[in-house]
């Protein structure tokens, strides 16, 4: 039996930084995504200042808003409850997702993700959650919507090339395994090929 090399990091670290991600849409008409939006069952489209969809999103009033202009904003409304908010924020999502690439942003500012990407029509904008109402819909079997959760997680080891040979050698028990995968650590640590970076990264080669 084929076994997997996984980093094992516990949920409840403080260090670990739960954030959203924004989608930026591209080449998708804004007017055309009101009209589809405004198809979803339990879903209530109220148009509002930035500001004021601000705070109703931050007090779970809206379970997301559509910034089209700077001064157009366009919250989405629907039951309070965390599992039919989550799928109501799954029917946005699959609305779209398929039909129109759309770019990950971290701010709800349509002129920065315009600046960065050109073709950007309309800025989804989506709550931040708390680790225990992710812990609560995974456990309830349902799922978050694609792409929205940012998990900013210290120390994750990458580029981790492990032979698949040794992984899946079916006369390797799972501490020969392990053993194994010690003693390969220490010599890549002392080789000097292991290096931690603290700082931010940028990768050119992903």
């Amino acid at each position: 039996m084929p076994h997997f090399l996984v980093q094992y990091v516990r949920y409840v670290d403080p260090s670990i930084q739960l954030m959203t991600w924004h989608h930026a849409l591209a080449g998708f008409p804004a007017e055309q995504l009101k009209r589809d939006l405004a198809t979803i069952p339990g879903l209530t489209l109220q148009q509002e200042t930035l500001g004021h969809a601000r705070a109703l999103l931050a007090r779970r009033e809206a379970i997301a808003y559509v910034v089209i202009e700077e001064d157009r904003v366009v919250t989405l409304c629907g039951d309070r409850a965390l599992q039919e908010q989550n799928a109501l924020l799954n029917s946005v999502v699959d609305l779209y997702r398929d039909r129109a690439p759309f770019y990950r942003v971290a701010r709800d500012s349509l002129s920065e993700a315009r600046a960065r990407f050109r073709d950007v029509t309309a800025l989804l904008v989506f709550p931040r959650f708390h680790p225990d109402e992710i812990l609560d819909i995974a456990t309830s079997g349902a799922r978050l919507p694609a792409g929205i959760t940012r998990h900013v997680i210290p120390g994750r080891a990458l580029r981790v090339n492990v032979p698949l040979e040794v992984l899946s050698d079916p006369d390797r028990s799972l501490d020969e395994k392990n053993r194994w995968l010690k003693t390969w650590i220490e010599d890549r640590v002392a080789q000097k090929n292991v290096r931690f970076y603290e700082e931010s990264t940028v990768l050119f080669d992903e």
